[in-house]
């Protein structure tokens, strides 16, 4: 599995569990839902700007992070954003910074 498949599977998660057809998210991301229908299956390698344009039309943000990071921050995100190992109902401390 490429980056890319994660990434467009990763795309086609959010685009169906916010009950959103292709044709709809294609539309917004100003994309044929050709191109689209093709890039969310992997017929076709994406661009990164048709990707991103997916992501945006999904309200959702492409994000580089560090590879060494990428484990924990894949656990907070599906912890729902609790403060990381954190039993369900604890939240992360306020910010300190001001």
């Amino acid at each position: 599995m490429t980056h890319s498949d994660f990434v467009l599977g990763q795309l086609k998660r959010l685009r169906k569990a916010r009950k959103q057809t292709q044709a709809t998210v294609a539309a917004r991301a100003g994309i044929p839902r050709e191109t689209y229908s093709r890039a969310e299956s992997g017929t076709a390698d994406a661009a990164l700007s048709t990707i991103a344009a997916m992501a945006q039309a999904l309200d959702a943000e492409l994000l580089v992070v560090p590879r060494a990071l990428r484990f924990e921050l894949e656990q907070f995100i599906a912890s729902g954003g609790r403060y990381y190992a954190a039993p369900p109902g604890v939240v992360a401390p306020k910010s300190r910074v001001r």
